[in-house]
């Protein structure tokens, strides 16, 4: 077993956090409390999903709550774009990370089922 700060996976996850805390720097104060925050902690616990599912026996159950978070960080990040808080190209390096985060989370879940 890797170390978690050592896996592909958990350095996507790390980057698009800070990717995310820049976002979130520059949201209205109106949204920064609600959007933002919940961008933030659904990005945190990403983070921490790739060390539970490194260090558990049963994975699975850490990965598919972490592709649920990839998805749920996506779709706010997404309504930030769309309600004109970021720019279409910090969208789209954001929406890169996921899209990694959540192909990298699959590969990993296909090689942790157990069929595999």
């Amino acid at each position: 077993m890797a170390i978690h700060t050592d896996l592909p996976i958990y350095k996507s996850s790390y980057e698009l956090l800070q990717a995310a805390s820049l976002l979130v720097k520059n949201f209205p104060r109106s949204v920064k409390g609600s959007i933002g925050e919940a961008i933030q902690d659904a990005c945190v616990r990403i983070v921490l999903l790739v060390a539970k599912a490194n260090a558990a026996r049963n994975k699975l159950a850490h990965l598919d709550e972490m592709l649920e978070r990839v998805m749920e960080a996506e779709l706010l990040i997404r309504l930030a774009k769309d309600m004109k808080f970021i720019s279409i190209s910090q969208y789209a390096s954001s929406v890169l990370l996921t899209d990694a985060i959540g192909k990298q989370a699959n590969g990993w879940r296909k090689a942790s089922s157990p069929a595999a």
